[in-house]
């Protein structure tokens, strides 16, 4: 280490301890000491290292120490700095206030409402705490929404599908006043919807002789009879751009046995109908759909009118109903039956003889006022089951017994909700209960794929 002569001329401030030579340095005297080498001579005046001895040889620089160690406390190139470095006049100004980027913050205390990154994120609290937590809400949340009690109910879905359950009570006695009005039960069912208006508004002016060159008729017009007008069902369910599923169970709260007028159409979708009624309920079951399949599940002790269409698709009976059914006419379009005793019911009898003069005798199902389902489609296939029954394919339930055998479950109706004992197993347990797939695979062994 190199150690500068010291000066002369004393300091006059003892509190400073920096030492300032009699003569100021001249900048290459100050660029030989930052380097530690001798400033040349020069007649200017003689420099603060002229009679210092010779640099000793330049040491190759020394790595720096990690980052785990602590700095040694004494360093030798600052002190050496600090010691050549001219102090300040004795009339200098105070020196300026360091800027905000050279002054040393103090170790910023962490605030409540911001977490530092470091931490790691705080588990979420279980549902039970939460602020607006109802225990209702612990439980899965259920497709189908029950309703309360009702009766001439009308509810409709523009730009959506409609699904739910509805207790229908027919013995509910809601006044007239408020009921909807008639129009909210216009539909297909009852020739109300708006094409069949437009067919029949056209056939008037052209009776009347509305078009160019038409001479008008002298006969008043007669509209033509429409079925079901006039009446009020308890339920309608439709929906404009979307299916329609529904369950409805129907009781009267009274006691008293009445007619249950049930509807459930859709413009654009399927329809999925299920009714669940005591054995001395009588129903009314209209279930259409313009572009969709249409499904309808009646209580087994269901006895009326069967009447199934469909422009383009196939009609399906289950193979419980058949027993009882009795056929007057079935294409693959159109199946027209009666489900129980018609001839008790004398189903199809006007009651009015017939004249040689009379128009054409009127359809039976469309004048019958007792009991019936009315399934129609134009674009998709109609099906009819009882409520519970299985109504799959013998490829599906033998293919549903191969597993039930494999699993060793005995739950073979569809519909039914049983605890399946391979659910209940943890994953390890579930390994040896996986069944085998030999025909994909080729071999036997277990479905789970093992690293090689």
């Amino acid at each position: 280490m190199i150690i500068p002569e010291k000066p002369n001329t004393p300091v006059s401030r003892p509190d400073v301890g920096v030492v300032r030579s009699s003569s100021q340095p001249k900048s290459s005297d100050a660029q030989s000491v930052m380097t530690q080498e001798p400033p040349p001579y020069s007649e200017a005046g003689t420099s603060v290292l002229s009679s210092s001895p010779p640099p000793l040889p330049r040491t190759p620089r020394p790595r720096p120490p990690p980052k785990g160690h602590s700095e040694p406390s004494h360093r030798e190139t600052p002190e050496l700095l600090d010691v050549r470095r001219p102090g300040p006049s004795l009339h200098a100004p105070p020196s300026p206030k360091p800027y905000s980027s050279q002054v040393q913050l103090a170790p910023m205390q962490p605030s409540p409402h911001h977490r530092p990154k470091s931490m790691p994120p705080s588990s979420p609290r279980p549902m039970s705490q939460h602020p607006y937590h109802s225990p209702s809400m612990d439980s899965e949340p259920s497709p189908r929404m029950e309703s309360q009690a009702c009766n001439f109910l009308a509810e409709r879905k523009k730009n959506s599908s409609l699904k739910g359950v509805w207790n229908l009570d027919t013995g509910l006695p809601v006044p007239e006043s408020l009921h909807p009005p008639i129009s909210e039960f216009y539909g297909f069912w009852n020739e109300m919807d708006k094409k069949s208006q437009r067919a029949r508004e056209k056939a008037r002016k052209k009776h009347s002789g509305g078009g160019w060159g038409r001479r008008k008729s002298s006969e008043p017009y007669q509209p033509p009879k429409l079925n079901n007008e006039g009446i009020k069902p308890n339920l309608m369910l439709a929906s404009n751009d979307g299916g329609v599923q529904a369950e409805v169970n129907v009781s009267a709260s009274d006691g008293v046995p009445r007619m249950a007028t049930i509807v459930a159409e859709s413009n654009d979708g399927s329809v999925k109908l299920t009714v669940n009624s005591s054995p001395d309920q009588s129903l009314r079951i209209f279930a259409i759909s313009m572009d969709g399949s249409v499904r309808v599940r009646i209580p087994p002790t269901f006895e009326g009118a069967i009447w199934m269409t469909t422009e383009d698709g196939s009609t399906h009976i289950s193979d419980g109903i058949k027993p009882r059914l009795t056929t007057f006419s079935v294409s693959n379009k159109t199946a027209r039956c009666y489900l129980g005793d018609w001839q008790s019911t004398h189903f199809g009898h006007t009651g009015k003889p017939s004249s040689p003069h009379s128009p054409e005798s009127e359809d039976p199902f469309k004048s019958w006022t007792g009991p019936l389902v009315h399934i129609y489609s134009r674009d998709g296939s109609v099906h009819l089951s009882y409520t519970g029954e299985d109504t799959s394919s013998t490829f599906s339930k033998a293919m549903r017994s191969i597993y039930n055998g494999i699993v060793g479950s005995g739950n073979d109706a569809e519909g039914e909700k049983v605890a399946d004992p391979f659910l209940q197993r943890s994953p390890m347990e579930q390994e040896a209960y996986l069944p085998r797939m030999v025909w994909s695979t080729g071999s036997i062994g277990s479905s789970r794929p093992h690293p090689h």
